[in-house]
């Protein structure tokens, strides 16, 4: 009994230095999986540096290394024996992130919301294709483009995200589907954020450590005029920063001309506190025109950045 088991645990072992293996293999990864008479092996590997298909040997019963590409009537090989699904494309970054293109197809087919997905070995398409992919069980892989649909209405729409078009009315959405709708605005808040001016996502980032957020910013010059509340207090304010490092010129409130010893984490500090015990002058927008202010303490040249 146990040399039958020993002989068959031989054979197996046999079976995986003999032949040649094709496999996925995903970036940062160190391994493979293979399937021998319904056991699952898994090979170590060196790490990947990109997805992708490609050709193994194994070195030992737990190693292989890579021989070649994979070709791609191998690859096509491969995926046919996968189920397929139907993206929409979003976005690309390291990966393209997709969306289902029929909602109720993927929640019948994963028994989940539709939700965001990386498809993995994408290439010589655009945003809002429509794809078909296949599913291995963990991973959603590149098959092909599908052609047809409305093209013209496909490519204004990609035309609207590039000149920063980004909302959609209603003689845009006519005849789109749902999934569609979607995806464009996916793909219009990606665009959005991916194309926002870098010292306005360190404002943004820098007011939520103090627990405040920015609600709008307008470039003026070298300096960037922000409106912010405070989300303890609910106080909203409007300050005037340097762009290049944030530092405070105005700060909104009255701080008797001493603006500039503040910086943004301590000024909103400043303004809770001040709120807290029910005392804020405003400075600027609603409040003491700035000019004043400034004739009042000594500093005049760095005023004039508001609508008095």
């Amino acid at each position: 009994m146990i040399d039958d088991l020993l002989n068959k645990l031989a054979d197996k072992e046999q079976k995986i230095l003999s032949q040649k293996i094709f496999a996925p293999y995903i970036k940062g990864g160190n391994s493979i999986i293979l399937r021998i008479d319904k056991v699952i092996y898994k090979l170590k590997t060196p790490k990947f540096k990109k997805d992708g298909f490609g050709v193994f040997r194994a070195n030992t019963p737990n190693t292989a290394k890579r021989l070649r590409e994979a070709e791609r009537y191998e690859i096509e090989d491969y995926l046919l024996l996968l189920p397929k699904v139907d993206f929409i494309l979003v976005w690309k970054s390291d990966r393209w992130l997709a969306c289902p293109s029929n909602a109720n197809s993927f929640k019948q087919q994963f028994g989940m919301d539709p939700r965001l997905v990386n498809i993995l070995v994408a290439d010589n398409v655009e945003m809002l294709d429509t794809i078909e992919a296949r599913f291995d069980g963990s991973n959603f892989w590149f098959d092909c483009i599908k052609f047809g649909g409305d093209v013209e209405r496909k490519e204004m729409l990609r035309q609207r995200i590039e000149n920063q078009q980004y909302q959609v009315d209603k003689n845009i959405t006519s005849g789109l589907t749902p999934e569609e709708i979607a995806a464009f605005r996916y793909t219009a808040a990606f665009h959005e954020e991916a194309n926002r001016p870098e010292f306005e996502k360190r404002l943004e980032m820098e007011l939520e450590k103090v627990d405040a957020s920015m609600d709008k910013c307008i470039e003026r010059g070298d300096n960037v005029e922000v409106q912010w509340r405070d989300k303890k207090t609910s106080g909203k304010y409007t300050s005037v920063l340097r762009k290049d490092d944030l530092s405070v010129v105005t700060a909104g409130i009255c701080l008797s001309g001493g603006d500039k010893k503040f910086d943004l984490q301590s000024l909103v500090t400043v303004c809770r506190q001040g709120a807290n015990r029910g005392h804020v002058v405003h400075v600027g927008r609603g409040g003491m025109g700035e000019r004043g202010y400034w004739d009042m303490y000594g500093d005049g040249d760095e005023y004039d950045y508001y609508d008095e």
